[in-house]
């Protein structure tokens, strides 16, 4: 992802924390979006970071 990606972009979704066999994880994500509304963001994530 380049800076230009970046631009105009209304949500970074930044990362994921989440607990596997006993023991958190994390997950660097960096993915930016259009979204212009919080609850669309949530959705994204909902749909593609499970």
């Amino acid at each position: 992802v380049t800076d230009a990606s970046y631009k105009g972009k209304g949500a970074l979704i930044l990362s994921k924390l989440y607990k596997k066999n006993g023991e958190w994880k994390f997950d660097a994500i960096g993915d930016p979006s259009d979204d212009k509304m919080f609850v669309h963001t949530i959705q994204r994530i909902l749909e593609s970071y499970k």
